[in-house]
């Protein structure tokens, strides 16, 4: 899910479609690596996306799945919609793999998890 997020955004967004390496997945020998990854990415999307507006999200940007694949043509909303329609996908899974160990997994609704919504009176709003 991080590697997608900093893929889109780098690769086809930002314009660094033939620059940018995938990650080495091996090279993640704990999750303080994931986690310090998962910042990277995080930093680099919000900076980005402070000053995305209308104009934007209408952008046309090219996005190649590998050096020698086929280049397709996506606006910058299209790409980000996909980094989250990735995400939810791969959280369902993660989901999954914890009911089929019969871990019970934290709840997903937006409202239980919401940061606006962290106050103790949170249903009162």
């Amino acid at each position: 899910m991080i590697y997608v997020e900093d893929w889109l955004l780098s690769s086809a967004i930002l314009g660094r479609g033939r620059d940018y390496r995938e990650k080495n997945f091996k090279s993640f020998q704990d999750m303080d690596a994931v986690l310090s990854y998962l910042d990277k990415v995080e930093v680099k999307t919000r900076a980005y996306l402070k000053n995305v507006n209308e104009r934007e999200l209408r952008r046309k940007v090219k996005l190649q799945f590998s050096p020698r694949g086929a280049v397709y043509p996506f606006t910058v909303e299209e790409c980000l919609y996909q980094s989250a329609t990735e995400q939810l996908y791969h959280l369902g899974e993660l989901i999954a793999l914890l009911w089929q160990e019969n871990i019970k997994p934290p709840s997903m609704e937006w409202f239980s998890n919401n940061p606006r919504l962290s106050t103790p009176d949170r249903m009162n709003v």
